[in-house]
């Protein structure tokens, strides 16, 4: 009996020791591409890291807090993590340091999900950091740190999907897509736009089996599952927001959702020129600052494409669709809603550009020699980290200037109500601005983005965020007029001069009055 005892016991050790073991080599494959990504990342995002400035919304959030907010919006998980783990105000260099880190870790376990070849891992998580689309995930303090975790939920929920086919009973398959969805669950809890991660990672691993001459079937049913698990868990993510909703007693933002669905409100002529129009203007770099980076994903698509070519009709055909749809695969909420969406939903650009461009250096270069494939894969990353890190800058560079410029104007307008106003009393008179305070930032790409924005302008001469701007400044602890008195002040406002003219500050009714703007 001591002697079964024994080699029970020692069977057990050796496969604590290879458990151990298999996790060591695992740790010891990923610290390569985890350092790389580390280092390539904080090349790219140092203007955001090392140089912090104020972006659009930190105003706000910082002055009237965030959780009721996310919550009204279906982002309860988001809510959490900023009321009990990541409390607000943000912190410039620490939230998005952790931001940079935390995406690394993301990208990292991503291409270690789809790909085998150390090589091509190193170029899919580099690329997916290099890629400036996650400049419009730090332009939010409020979230930019806990975008990566969505990215990392979403990747643990697709890592059952492939098992669930080869599971030995209807309990475990039924346990594994439970998990899934689950996953998936919290995710869209941080972000909704993050549950169509798993399906980009199906779409990835469906073609990745395709080129490796797996059979077709398997893809093809594991892409369906992603679909079907995926619908499933956004019906329980509506169930699990509604929930939320009804126990915290926050009012939901559903008017803010149905106005994103240009299918809902628009003309048809209308929502269908906005389906053409966002692939169209996405394709001329138009949309977003940096994002015709993403044309050159054509390239490792011709690649992938002569791949095809050799692979006969049925299985050529079917690489070549995947690819495609993963060409257009982070444009699918503006194309499914019929409306254009900010930047920022354009959650799964970088790893799309990342994953492509890994598969098509990998089946380019398949009977090269070594020396030549890191040579290559090494160009195209330096490559893309340049001008990733040109892009990204410019950004960073455009809202640190208007947070400066806005900063002197605000002192200007402070000393002016002071110097006409001595006995005035920033505890006790609220102050209302009208209109937008406009001056040309030479740094900003579009007037269309959000970068290089002024405080002052933003939602035509928005007075709380205004009041909220200078508060967190430090300039004045200002505070806006309840909502009712709002119409009568704006009435007065209307007659008033534009700044910097003297007469464009007036105290009426128990409140200071000062026109900044021209609304149209």
């Amino acid at each position: 009996m001591e002697a079964e005892h024994h080699g029970m016991t020692t069977h057990r050790l050796s496969h604590l020791d290879a458990w151990a073991q298999n996790g060591w080599m695992a740790l010891v494959q990923t610290r390569i591409p985890l350092l790389l990504t580390v280092v390539l990342g904080l090349c790219v995002y140092g203007g955001f890291v090392f140089v912090p400035g104020m972006h659009i919304d930190d105003e706000v959030y910082a002055v009237y807090g965030f959780v009721d907010h996310d919550i009204a919006l279906g982002r309860f998980i988001m809510a959490f993590i900023r009321a009990f783990i990541l409390p607000g105000p943000f912190n410039g260099y620490f939230t998005a340091l952790l931001a940079v880190g935390m995406l690394c870790c993301s990208a990292v376990t991503f291409a270690c999900t789809l790909f085998r070849d150390q090589l091509a891992r190193n170029v899919c998580a580099t690329l997916c950091v290099v890629f400036p689309q996650f400049c419009y995930q730090m332009e939010f303090h409020l979230q930019e740190a806990i975008i990566p975790l969505g990215y990392l939920l979403s990747i643990g929920a697709f890592i059952p999907l492939p098992a669930i086919a080869r599971a030995r009973s209807a309990l475990q398959a039924c346990l594994l897509a439970a998990s899934s969805v689950g996953l998936m669950v919290l995710a869209a809890g941080i972000y909704q736009p993050i549950i169509v991660f798993p399906a980009c990672m199906s779409l990835f691993y469906a073609l990745t089996m395709l080129l490796n001459g797996r059979e077709i079937r398997p893809a093809c049913m594991l892409i369906g599952l992603t679909a079907l698990l995926s619908g499933l868990a956004l019906g329980v993510y509506y169930e699990a927001a509604h929930l939320v909703l009804r126990l915290t007693g926050v009012p939901s933002a559903g008017a803010y959702f149905v106005a994103q669905v240009g299918w809902l409100h628009l003309p048809f002529r209308t929502a269908l020129h906005y389906v053409l129009h966002v692939p169209a203007e996405a394709a001329k770099g138009h949309n977003y600052y940096g994002e015709m980076l993403y044309d050159t994903s054509l390239l490792p698509l011709a690649f992938l494409a002569m791949r095809a070519i050799r692979a006969g009709l049925l299985r050529g055909g079917m690489i070549l669709i995947l690819a495609l749809l993963l060409l257009c695969f982070p444009y699918i909420l503006p194309l499914a809603l019929a409306q254009g969406q900010a930047g920022r939903t354009f959650i799964i650009q970088g790893a799309c550009f990342g994953g492509l461009w890994a598969l098509g250096l990998q089946n380019l270069l398949k009977n090269s020699t070594q020396p030549l494939r890191r040579v290559s894969a090494g160009l195209v990353v330096a490559l893309f980290t340049l001008l990733g890190s040109h892009i990204a800058s410019r950004l960073a560079f455009a809202d640190y200037i208007q947070w400066q410029a806005d900063t002197s104007v605000s002192t200007r307008i402070i000393a002016d109500i002071y110097r006409k106003y001595p006995d005035f009393n920033e505890n006790r008179t609220p102050v209302y601005f009208y209109g937008p305070y406009r001056r040309h930032n030479f740094w900003q790409h579009d007037h269309y983005d959000a970068f290089g924005q002024s405080f002052l302008a933003w939602d035509e001469g928005n007075t709380d965020r205004i009041t909220a701007f200078m508060t967190i400044s430090g300039l004045a602890n200002l505070h806006p007029p309840d909502a009712p008195a709002r119409p009568r002040l704006e009435e007065i406002a209307r007659t008033l001069p534009v700044w910097p003219q003297p007469d464009a500050i007036q105290r009426r009714e128990n409140t200071l009055i000062i026109r900044l703007g021209t609304r149209p």
